[in-house]
């Protein structure tokens, strides 16, 4: 059985007057399953934390799951592809799949301004670490 993927994690605050983190015993997780029976790991998911946060990025992964054994593992092509970490009030986007090989790509899509052709910004800062792989897409605003 093919590992599931990570799905989706939202977290929001409104509490703009002190800082809000995750308590030093706690984790946030959307990792894509590991496969069983010489099956694929599934794609990492998504965590989004909206409001006024201090994020400590060793408790929150989005990684992707790993393959069910060695001989898809040893190149990676078994192992899922890297989810993403947005913390908004930092506009900081991380792609991480924690040294997990694999060939799959995790897709960032940029809207183009119609009037100017621009891209539109995904972030201000972007890190991609830990053997994540990513493609940077852009189309135009009446491209759907």
């Amino acid at each position: 059985m093919t590992g599931g993927s990570g799905g989706y994690v939202y977290i929001k605050t409104l509490n703009r007057a002190a800082d809000n983190d995750i308590g030093e015993k706690f984790r946030v997780e959307a990792k894509g399953g590991n496969g069983a029976n010489g099956n694929y790991g599934g794609s990492g998911g998504v965590i989004v934390f909206d409001g006024n946060f201090n994020v400590r990025t060793q408790q929150v992964s989005a990684a992707g799951g790993g393959a069910y054994n060695s001989k898809l593992n040893e190149d990676g092509c078994g192992n899922g592809g890297a989810g993403t970490l947005y913390i908004k009030n930092q506009s900081r986007l991380i792609v991480d799949n924690e040294n997990k090989l694999s060939p799959k790509k995790t897709v960032l899509t940029a809207k183009r301004n119609m009037h100017t052709d621009s891209p539109s910004i995904i972030a201000k800062h972007i890190l991609i670490d830990g053997g994540a792989d990513v493609w940077i897409d852009s189309y135009a605003n009446n491209h759907l």
